[in-house]
């Protein structure tokens, strides 16, 4: 039979059981700097050993050492192998078969009454089945004898101290479904929450237990101290209500009963349970101040209602009533007095009595005694305000977002996104041992990243909100004087400020204030701004039940933020990724920056006209071999390809789209173009777009296109702009019409230089364009093309896209010119604090055309 540990609440004598900790060390060298392959073979070697024990017909004290010995050589090994190898694969086989003779080693131990390998024995037989290498897994528990040997691993952690460990059994113990001890393990496993300070967990078990055992006090009473400690008062009724039930003389529940109902501004009910106290206790201080700030609380209600009511028999009833609670608050403040004479905040509750009493000697003698103790004195006009018992006004018990509440600092979403979209992507981006690849590129590629990143990215944001908005709490909330001219209240908070409409007519800004001390909080809703979890809305909740509500205006167009996350952690086994057609493989590529769509990605608006003459050439030059990259390039060049096609009009026969373009694959770019031109016997007009790189010469300082296959530090494998613009030119089109993100002072996107050895950017060349062409390129002189991150684009890109956008492509390449020139040079102070400058050159017919001309047909 098995021995099972005798568990106990504090209070009651607990057994402490010598248990060793799994992990504890033995005296002997240190596993971190041992290979993980050496680990796999002595865990390996050590299993083989115990299989040879167990097939000679060794005795059960030598195989079941050995096995606890084989299982500890196991799980050291399975934690330094890599996921997914044959080893980790391995490594389960033989935890699985060992866990049998671990389970076997529990009974013999239990035979022979050894308390201590008993336990030991049972918690690895379940640490095991826990192991996170195990998640998913099934596991045969269907053996009578499993809840028990669960129930004496959570027992032995209990009894150590080892508080998080007893919950992990005590939880496997619930999911059996036994009954048997059920009762007591419930007690135990709110202990156990609640010596860990895992309030949320201790009270969400207690709800459980105290239904399940609505008689056993001790369950009550662990929720209830859980509710206290942690903060988390909105459950305590349930709690009070049924240990109240049990014991409905009990002074500290009486008490802590009071002090939910006052926090709850529900007066009336607070006096039923300090009168019966006060029967219990006569003449207790404590009582009477409660006693006596509840009847103020309940005057200053009656007395502010009847400011505010326009129908004067109503009025007259408030005032009466509210004149008889003043009296009886009077009396016990008086009583509080006479004990503590100095107290200011009992001495301003008496003076507002008297004052609304019309008592103005009492008021004066009040005020006197008030300037004496250096404290400010009381006015005679003014809508008194509701007094809270404890210090500071606050409220008697913490809730989950209260004021009083602790504040728990949460990390910025990006670290916290970004680890959680890493994850999940590495796990779906795995390649299947029996996945082809051209299947694998099928299903992991770009587009497929960029889907799975929105939707990770969504669950990342879901979950952060989840786990660290009820978690923050509305703390150092701090009322500021009224804004009269704009009828609102500036609300200070950790949040930053509140601001809340409160109508100034009929005193109800005035009220307002007067009954801030007994303001509720309902219904917070979080989202991120500023990488932290912010207020998007909270109602306030005035004692007369009036609702008041923040809003922030940011969240209504709230969308997760932009998470840069690095691609070669994400795809397995280094993998390819598929790209488009006509776009470069990656090379030495790194990262990836993923984010929500731009609002110029979608709602591109579209046009039934066609442009069958107008040829469209993009290169989108993101990632380079011998120098960094171009964030957002790629999209850039996507989107603008879709521009084209959509709100141009032109065919997509007529787009040539170049991802990732090597020199050769440009010059092919350029002579496939010419042949388009040339076959439409002059009557083409040409779009050009390019997204990348481009970098001066630093002895003569040209101009030069840089395609990902180019060095910087040798020019012939780069391609001149004066070519670049020569080819264009003198195509026989009508008109050439050349847009440039791209600077040619020798900075990147991001800021840094393309070669880490030039500290200093240049101002190169300028380059005319020829023929009938107008060129807008992104910056001027020796400026950087920026980006504008949070749109995923160039900042020049962005801005040409919004025009097309905004004027559905039907508009003239001067006002097209215009727009992107001026909205980049004011924005890009703001968005990446450095000048950039566009500007707009024209070469023949262009010079006198572009003011009238459109891209569109």
């Amino acid at each position: 039979m098995f021995i099972v540990t005798a568990l106990s609440l504090i209070g009651f004598a607990t057994p402490q059981i010598d248990i060793p900790m799994l992990g504890e060390s033995t005296g002997e060298q240190t596993d971190s700097v041992i290979p993980p392959d050496t680990l796999f073979e002595r865990a390996a070697e050590s299993y083989k050993q115990l299989k040879f024990m167990k097939f000679d017909g060794a005795p059960d004290d030598a195989v079941y050492p050995a096995a606890f010995k084989t299982y500890e050589t196991l799980l050291t090994a399975i934690e330094a192998v890599e996921p997914m190898t044959s080893e980790h694969a391995r490594c389960k086989e033989m935890l699985r078969d060992v866990d049998n003779d671990l389970f076997k080693g529990a009974f013999h131990y239990s035979a022979r009454g050894d308390q201590r390998r008993l336990t030991t024995y049972a918690q690895a037989f379940i640490d095991i089945q826990e192991h996170p290498a195990f998640k998913g897994d099934v596991w045969n528990r269907t053996d009578p004898s499993f809840p028990t040997l669960a129930y004496i691993a959570a027992s032995g952690a209990y009894n150590a101290q080892a508080y998080e460990r007893a919950i992990k059994y005590f939880q496997v113990y619930f999911a059996t479904g036994d009954q048997a001890r059920r009762e007591n393990v419930y007690m135990f496993m709110g202990q156990a929450c609640f010596n860990s300070k895992q309030y949320e967990l201790c009270v969400q078990t207690m709800t459980e237990g105290s239904k399940a055992y609505p008689d056993n006090s001790h369950i009550l009473l662990i929720g209830i101290q859980a509710c206290v400690d942690g903060g988390l008062a909105e459950h305590l009724q349930h709690f009070l209500t049924r240990a109240l039930a049990l014991k409905p003389t009990d002074e500290q529940l009486l008490n802590l009963q009071g002090q939910l109902y006052e926090d709850d501004n529900e007066y009336e009910k607070a006096i039923g349970v300090y009168t019966t106290l006060d029967a219990l206790r006569p003449n207790n201080l404590s009582v009477a101040k409660h006693i006596g700030l509840d009847y103020y609380n309940m005057a200053v209600g009656y007395f502010n209602q009847a400011i505010n009511e326009k129908d004067e028999k109503l009025s007259r009833r408030n005032r009466r009533q509210a004149k008889n609670y003043f009296d009886a608050a009077a009396d016990k403040f008086r009583l509080v007095l006479a004990s503590d004479p100095m107290n200011v905040k009992y001495l301003r509750a008496l003076g507002v009595c008297y004052l609304c009493l019309e008592d103005k000697l009492s008021f004066g003698k009040i005020n006197e005694q008030l300037i004496a103790l250096g404290a400010d004195a009381l006015d005679e006009v003014f809508m008194p305000p509701l007094v809270n018992y404890a210090e500071g006004d606050k409220k008697n018990l913490n809730r989950s977002g209260s004021v009083a509440g602790k504040e728990i600092e949460a990390p910025f979403y990006s670290d916290f996104a970004r680890d959680y979209i890493t994850k999940k992507i590495e796990e779906w981006s795995k390649k299947d041992e029996f996945e082809k690849p051209e299947d694998y590129l099928r299903r992991v590629n770009e587009e497929s990243i960029r889907i799975q990143y929105a939707r990770y990215n969504q669950e990342a944001a879901d979950e952060y909100l989840k786990t660290y908005g009820p978690m923050l709490r509305l703390t150092n909330l701090s009322l500021q004087p009224y804004d009269a001219a704009n009828e609102t209240f500036l609300i200070e908070s950790s949040y930053g400020p509140m601001h809340v409409h409160v109508p100034i007519a009929d005193n109800e800004a005035e009220l307002f204030k007067s009954s801030w001390n007994g303001v509720r909080f309902k219904t917070p809703k979080y989202f991120i701004e500023n990488d932290q979890v912010a207020i998007a809305s909270v109602t306030f909740v005035m004692p007369n039940g009036k609702q008041y509500t923040y809003d922030n205006k940011q969240a209504l167009d709230y969308a997760p933020p932009v998470i840069e996350i690095e691609l070669n952690k994400i795809i397995s086994s280094g993998a390819p990724v598929a790209q488009n057609n006509n776009t470069a493989r990656r090379q030495n590529s790194n990262r990836m920056t993923i984010t929500k769509k731009s609002d110029v990605d979608e709602n591109i608006p579209v046009t039934r006209k066609v442009a069958s003459n107008t040829l469209a050439l993009v290169i989108a030059n993101e990632n380079y071999k011998n120098v960094g990259s171009v964030p957002s390039s790629h999209n850039d060049g996507t989107v603008f390809a879709d521009y084209c096609r959509l709100t141009l009009g032109i065919p997509e026969s007529n787009i040539s789209l170049y991802k990732d373009a090597s020199l050769a694959q440009t010059l092919e770019a350029m002579t496939d173009l010419r042949n388009k031109v040339d076959a439409l016997g002059g009557n083409a007009d040409v779009i050009v777009y390019y997204a990348g790189h481009g970098m001066p010469d630093e002895q003569t300082k040209d101009a030069y296109l840089l395609p990902v296959d180019g060095n910087p530090m040798v020019m012939k494998t780069n391609y001149p702009l004066s070519d670049f613009y020569g080819e264009l030119g003198n195509m026989k089109a009508q008109s050439v019409v050349v847009f440039m993100d791209a600077c040619f002072s020798g900075a990147r996107r991001d800021g840094d230089m393309l070669m880490s050895a030039r500290s200093v950017v240049l101002k190169p060349k300028e380059t005319t364009p020829v023929g009938n062409t107008l060129v807008l390129s992104a910056a001027s002189g020796n400026e950087t093309a920026m980006p504008y991150t949070e749109q995923n684009h160039g900042l020049f890109t962005y801005y040409l896209l919004q025009k097309l956008q905004k004027s559905n492509g039907n508009t003239t390449l001067k006002e097209l010119c215009d727009y992107v020139i001026d909205n980049v040079k004011k924005q890009s102070n703001f968005i990446n604090h450095k000048p950039q400058t566009p500007t707009a050159v024209t070469s023949g017919l262009m010079t006198s055309q572009w003011h009238n001309r459109k891209l569109r047909p």
